[in-house]
């Protein structure tokens, strides 16, 4: 009898001391989406039995692997939701989809507008002009040619170009932005309190739209108990520009044709001239100056460089 009660009041006891401690909850007071996946209530030396633990905070966690070395965290990543409590220090964000958007070179070039007089002149070389100029408004004007007595025996043709070609550089380059941005929370995260392994973290629940991970700075392999791998970037590298725009010769900017009727329509000769001199009854009895301002063809405007993540972290993640 005296051996019977023994046991009865030793049996107690040990149920008294384990309400006691309130380190470690019975497989029945562990819900059941946060029970250790062993079912056993214990976690293992590496600390990644899932053991779910009450802090004396009254805190309710649960145990995950030790963070390797060179590692941070845990901590929560969340693209669809900003950190809110518990996990509710925002400590940055990281970036995925890079959208450049457009990069875009343009070049045009304005022609000269040219000038075409005519002179008289009674040297063989038409150095000596004489007589007022004649500048046919428009250039497509049929005008009678000098008749070759006086100081008109000659004929000086003067085409002034205009000048270069002006060249216009246009450019479209939108400002690159990203098409993911995942949120880095922290908070909820308690240490010292899982058996087995000191340096095991323990971590609240996370959000629903949301993962614990660990990260690490650049490309790297994820250890296996955060096999999940993200890759991310916390910035973006942009040398994209233009190549310099200019412009061809625009060639001779008028052509001038000589004609046998006053209307211009018999043509006997024609030819593109910067300065012409002709006795005049060489050039015929009519003439007409046909503006002749090529285009200018433009060339560069080509696209440089480009748009590219930099910065590279890997957040290497819990399966929910």
């Amino acid at each position: 009898m005296k051996r019977t009660v023994a046991v009865v009041i030793a049996f107690f006891a040990g149920i008294a001391g384990a309400i006691a401690c309130g380190e470690a909850l019975s497989e029945d007071e562990i819900p059941a989406p946060e029970r250790d996946a062993g079912g056993d209530g214990n976690a293992n030396a590496e600390g990644d039995g899932g053991t779910v633990i009450v802090t004396d905070a009254g805190l309710t966690c649960t145990c995950l692997p030790a963070v390797p070395d060179g590692w941070e965290g845990p901590f929560l990543s969340d693209e669809l939701a900003t950190c809110a409590a518990p996990w509710g220090q925002a400590r940055g964000d990281v970036h995925a989809d890079l959208d450049a958007g457009r990069h875009l070179c343009t070049c045009s070039c304005a022609a000269a507008t040219p000038n075409c007089r005519v002179h008289g002149s009674n040297s063989l070389s038409c150095g000596d002009l004489c007589g007022p100029a004649y500048d046919p408004t428009p250039y497509t004007t049929c005008f009678q040619s000098f008749d070759g007595t006086g100081c008109e025996q000659f004929t000086r043709i003067e085409i002034d170009g205009g000048g270069p070609c002006t060249p216009t550089a246009g450019q479209t380059i939108d400002t690159p932005g990203w098409q993911r941005t995942v949120h880095r929370c922290e908070g909820a995260v308690t240490a010292g309190v899982c058996p087995g392994a000191t340096n095991a973290p323990c971590v609240e629940k996370p959000s629903a739209t949301g993962e614990i991970c660990i990260s690490h700075v650049g490309e790297q392999p994820c250890p296996p108990a955060y096999g999940l791998k993200r890759l991310y970037y916390t910035s973006i590298a942009d040398d994209r520009a233009c190549s310099a725009c200019t412009c061809g010769d625009a060639g001779a900017p008028c052509e001038v044709a000589v004609y046998s009727d006053a209307g211009c329509a018999n043509q006997d000769r024609a030819g593109s001239f910067t300065t012409y001199c002709s006795q005049s009854s060489m050039l015929g009895s009519y003439a007409k100056l046909i503006r002749k301002a090529q285009a200018c063809a433009p060339s560069g405007a080509q696209t440089t460089g480009a748009a590219t993540p930099s910065a590279p972290v890997t957040w290497c993640c819990r399966p929910q």
